[in-house]
């Protein structure tokens, strides 16, 4: 039963206000059988490619009653990349059966605990386009056909995405065994690691780092969320070492209050450490897990190279040696191909670099052919020089004779040459000698390892989007900075030639001035510190967008869980006679007729006792409009037209009205307060431009409401649903329809009445045409048309009217052909 408004409010703010306990969980897998699909004997399955699940030979935990799955090695792969290992499971309709299997099910021994949220993730791909790709995940009872949740959506092509689903249990689900099954409604969609897991209250948890996390700085500081038990002083016990058993087993630990800490020293470059916190409260002790980070390595690989020698043999070309061409693992082949192979000796090969780094080390496999030990190919007396320039040299001191290759496959290399931290944009190998008696020098691979001294790694990334006005840019610190140069522009020249202002912070971090929506920014770190050889290094420019808008609303975070109902957020005419709305679909908002996300919002209207039907929201604190000079608000709106599943609606004018702090009003109309606007069967955006809401104060807006009807008018009996979805401000605010829309711009006319059709994404060919039909024929026995000459937005104007009474169908058709692009309902009387 629903609320009264006033428990309605309070729950709103409950919902905002009351911290969530299942945010302190641990996470705890669950062990699934099985769950890669690679259980199976790769024997069993290499000889046939597939095997059936209800095989005889497969004796797994997996079932499928239909016999219409099977474990997948490589039949009707299509060149999908596994995503680990080489099984996964498939369906088909090879026996006759319809394109797609029911279920895949697993019933497990473990049981269901009341009120615990169970997450059950599955990657899921297809490589084919030319299959649908529907697939769905079900938590089940102990039968396997009890669907207690369900997930579904559809695979994407040539790749793998991980899924998921969860479900709270309740108290009818204590103790029963948990089932899992995943379903598709296409042919050939397949399934990998199948992964359970929940949270458990009672364990410190969310580590940060995450788990298994790696490339972190030698400073890091480890935080968590308490668990529930922990008393509120010195409730943690932090273990933390270099092994696993070391920590999982070590007693004593350190106790402190705070839920972070911070190793006492620096850690070491590229070693992996682990560490757990137990939960105390008084005399009890809840053991937490065993979590593991590695930390970044001593230097890094250099990606953007290019190279070119004195001389060449063949195919053996000196892109051989940064290409990766017979490396597998780090491990070299025998194939001469794979090399740099000279056309004489003396032989030289340069490396030429995107900028300067600061070099480490310089990592050589030497040539690797089979006949090394006798012929020696090889590179022994070498000369290796460096320059920023290209110009002005110096030559590497310590430079011994290069180690021989040993001329097999799964070569090590074996020469490791340290630069010392020498700052170079080019390096020359000079190749004096070889190993042999081969008059040709060669090399097998080379990588050149640099110390990151550059800001790295920035967020926003290069070239992608910030998440708001309001960021804060961030990036990975050059190893010796001790202070950043910021610089951030709209023009990237400016950042470029140094004539943009720089901001100068001791932080990895800078939080600028709001941005403007939709516009692109440059932005430059520069590294400096002023006792270091060079005290600065000028970084690279980076760029990111700035969104486009600002989302109000996009009700997908409204569910059927206490505080979380929409009704509690957007207000409506429950227990008002003046308002005739009723917001959501009982508490929870629309799943199906949606246009982006997973939910809209449902707005039922009965203006039959009151004039208008109005739901609103109300924002404490307000919204800033003038933040990121927006210049406009919009909606997505649809209602229900006839020729839909459901009665159509009553034609209604739909309004907004947008209040500020100070009591402030504008009300818009959609559509020029047109009473069809009710009756669209497609989601069509409405944009309203700020400059339309004076005298609202745009810093502080207050409420939205969203209303249906006249105001000021009288009691229509006009009832229906109309569907709001995505509320944002913005510059470019409305995700406007692309796919071509045709409808009336009545749902009846009168005989012989001119029609008005309005059109949407037509294709833009000269014979797309708009058409009349009787409903329900589905020949091509049209009434009449016209022509939209090469328009794909607009209107048309058919003046003769038909003459029957009776029901039609308009439909916009493709150049000149039978083809629908889209259609609609309407009727004559």
């Amino acid at each position: 039963m629903r609320k009264t408004l006033f428990f309605a409010i309070i729950g709103f703010f409950a919902a905002v206000l009351l911290p969530v306990s299942s945010a302190t969980a641990a996470k705890v897998d669950i062990i699934v059988p099985d769950a890669g699909f690679e259980d199976t004997p790769a024997a069993t399955v290499a000889v046939e490619l597939y095997l059936y699940l209800d095989d005889p030979v497969y004796t797994g935990p997996w079932q499928d009653p239909n016999y219409a799955a099977y474990i997948n090695a490589t039949y009707y792969d299509w060149g999908l990349p596994p995503h680990s290992g080489n099984h996964k499971v498939t369906s088909s309709d090879y026996y006759g059966n319809t394109a797609y299997f029911d279920v895949v099910y697993q019933i497990l021994d473990e049981t269901f605990i009341e009120d615990v949220t169970y997450t059950l993730s599955v990657w899921v791909g297809i490589a084919w386009s030319g299959y649908p790709n529907g697939w769905s995940l079900h938590f089940t009872g102990e039968d396997h056909a009890d669907d207690l949740s369900e997930s579904s959506g559809s695979a994407p092509v040539g790749s793998w995405e991980q899924v998921s689903l969860d479900y709270t249990a309740t108290a009818a689900d204590a103790g029963k065994k948990i089932g899992i099954k995943i379903q598709t409604t296409a042919e050939f969609v397949t399934f990998e690691d199948v992964t359970l897991s929940y949270l458990d209250a009672g364990l410190a948890g969310n580590p940060k780092p995450a788990s298994a996390q790696a490339d972190l700085p030698r400073d890091v500081v480890l935080s968590w969320q308490p668990a529930e038990s922990s008393a509120p002083t010195n409730g943690q016990i932090v273990y933390f070492g270099e092994t696993f058993a070391g920590v999982n087993d070590a007693t004593g630990g350190i106790a402190q209050t705070a839920a972070s800490y911070a190793p006492a020293q620096a850690l070491e470059f590229g070693k992996t450490y682990y560490w757990r916190v137990d939960a105390v409260d008084g005399a009890t002790v809840d053991k937490g897990d065993v979590w593991t980070f590695t930390i970044e390595p001593f230097s890094i690989s250099i990606n953007e190279i290019t190279v070119q020698a004195s001389s060449s043999f063949g195919v053996s070309g000196p892109e051989k040696t940064i290409d990766g061409s017979g490396l597998v693992d780090s491990l070299h082949g025998i194939s001469a191909d794979d090399m740099w192979i000279s056309g004489s000796i003396p032989a030289t090969i340069e490396y030429a670099f995107d900028r300067a780094y600061k070099l480490h080390e310089l990592w050589i496999w030497n040539s690797n052919q089979p006949i090394e030990a006798f012929v020696g190919f090889g590179a022994k007396d070498v000369v290796i020089d460096y320059s920023l320039d290209g110009e002005n040299w110096t030559i590497l001191d310590g430079v011994g004779p290069l180690a021989q290759a040993p001329g097999t496959e799964g070569y090590v290399h074996n020469n490791t040459i340290d630069f010392g931290g020498a700052m170079a944009q080019y390096v020359r190998v000079t190749v004096n000698t070889v190993h042999g008696i081969a008059p040709q020098a060669s090399l097998s691979e080379v990588r050149f390892y640099y110390i990151p001294v550059y800001a790295r790694e920035p967020q926003p990334a290069d070239g992608g989007s910030a998440e708001s006005v309001n960021p804060t840019l961030s990036w990975r610190a050059g190893r010796e900075a001790d202070g950043h140069e910021v610089v951030l522009s709209r023009d990237q020249a400016a950042v470029a030639d140094g004539s943009a202002a720089a901001v100068v912070t001791q932080e990895s971090s800078y939080t600028p001035d709001p941005l403007l929506y939709g516009e692109t920014y440059y932005w430059q770190v520069s590294e400096t510190n002023a006792v270091g050889t060079p005290p600065r290094y000028e970084g690279y420019i980076w760029s990111f967008m700035a969104p486009d808008y600002l989302t109000v609303d996009d009700f997908e975070s409204y569910a059927d869980k206490e505080f979380l109902e929409i009704w509690a957020t957007w207000i409506d005419g429950f227990d008002d006679p003046a308002n005739g709305a009723t917001v959501g679909n009982g508490n929870e908002p629309e799943t199906s007729i949606v246009h982006e996300g997973g939910k809209s919002m449902p707005i039922q209207y009965d203006n039959s006792a009151a004039p208008i039907s109005e739901v609103t929201r109300t924002f404490d604190p307000a919204l800033d409009w003038t933040v990121g000079a927006p210049t406009s608000f919009s909606l997505h709106i649809r209602g229900i037209g006839p020729g839909g599943e459901q009665p159509a609606n009553d034609g209604q004018p739909i309004y907004a009205v947008i209040t500020d702090s100070s009591g402030r009003s504008a009300t818009v109309s959609y559509m020029g307060a047109d009473a069809t606007a009710t009756q669209s069967n497609a989601f069509e955006p409405w944009i309203i431009p700020l400059g339309d809401l004076d005298p609202v104060s745009l810093s502080s807006i207050a409420s939205i409401t969203i209303g249906i009807g006249t105001p000021g008018g009288v009691p229509s009996g006009a009832k229906g649903t109309v569907y709001v979805d995505l509320l944002r401000v913005g510059v470019s605010t409305a995700v406007v329809n692309t796919q071509p829309t045709v409808r009336t711009e009545k749902a009846s006319y009168s005989p012989n009445e001119p029609i008005v059709v309005h059109f949407t994404n037509a294709p833009g060919n000269d014979l797309d045409w708009v058409a009349f039909f009787v409903d329900g024929d589905s020949s091509q026995n049209f009434i009449d048309f016209i022509y939209l000459e090469g328009v794909t937005d607009g209107s048309v104007t058919y003046d003769a009217g038909l003459p029957t009474p009776g029901t039609y169908n308009v439909r916009l058709l493709f150049n000149d052909s039978y083809t629908v692009e889209a259609s609609g309902v309407f009727t004559v009387e």
